[in-house]
Order: C-alpha cells, then sequence, then structure tokens
C-alpha cells in the first residue's frame, strides 16, 4: 500500500477518536466539523497557491 493511503487511513482513525472524544465532552457536531473544516480550508488554500 502507498505511504500516502496509509497517512491518510491514520489520520482518518486520529480525526474519529478525536472527534469521538470530543462529542463525549458535550461538543456540538457543528461546532466539531467547523472546527475540522479549518485546516481542511487551509490545506485546499496552500494546494492551490503551490
Amino acid at each position: 500500500m502507498p505511504r500516502g493511503v496509509s497517512w491518510m487511513l491514520g489520520m482518518g482513525r486520529f480525526g474519529s477518536m478525536f472527534g469521538g472524544a470530543l462529542l463525549g465532552l458535550g461538543w456540538q457536531f457543528g461546532a466539531i466539523l467547523a472546527m475540522f473544516a479549518v485546516p481542511a480550508t487551509l490545506a485546499a488554500i496552500a494546494i492551490l497557491v503551490a
């Protein structure tokens, strides 16, 4: 399996654990989604600029 795919799977698992922990702490789903959207948006901008 290529390294990029392995990294993607690992980050997805980490994100699901982190999101689950935040839900357990009482965070609303919309707040978690907005928090995860910030790095994704920054990554998209970085890709477009490069």
